[in-house]
């Protein structure tokens, strides 16, 4: 198939038809195994071994950057951050007037999963106010665990 049409065609070919599946409903099934997240990653690393003419043992990482795509398993995070039920309409103003990029969503995401806790909201200035309560949260429990141990 990469002989027969150019490498954007092909780009152009599994975004529309692929990865437009793989995105749909994606929220839903981000809880699924680690087995099940390896197979759904594999089929877009068949498209990036198709489009780029690599061979089979290039790193994923390597054809992801090639091509200018990236993880199914970080799509599937952003998007669920974006779906997060909000607390209410005030916050839904919010979110309309201050969106999120896609690195500041996957930042925040990974500090969310560090904490090991999930917010109720996704406007940037409630998701700073979160952060920041959590983070308080969390000094003021070590400090009580110091004054436990003295």
């Amino acid at each position: 198939m990469r002989h027969l049409l150019p490498r954007l065609c092909i780009e152009k070919l599994y975004k529309a038809f692929v990865r437009s599946l793989l995105d749909y409903a994606d929220v839903i099934y981000d809880n699924c195994s680690i087995a099940d997240s390896a197979n759904i990653e594999h089929v877009q690393r068949r498209a990036c071994i198709i489009s780029t003419g690599a061979i089979r043992v290039t790193k994923h990482v390597t054809l992801l950057k090639e091509v200018g795509l990236e993880l199914l398993k970080t799509r599937r995070k952003v998007h669920r951050l974006t779906y997060l039920p909000l607390e209410n309409s005030k916050e839904d103003k919010l979110q309309k007037e201050e969106e999120l990029t896609l690195v500041e969503r996957a930042v925040l995401l990974s500090a969310f999963d560090k904490l090991g806790a999930k917010p109720k909201t996704t406007s940037t200035t409630g998701l700073k106010i979160w952060l920041a309560q959590m983070a308080e949260a969390s000094k003021q429990v070590e400090e009580l665990k110091k004054a436990e141990t003295t």
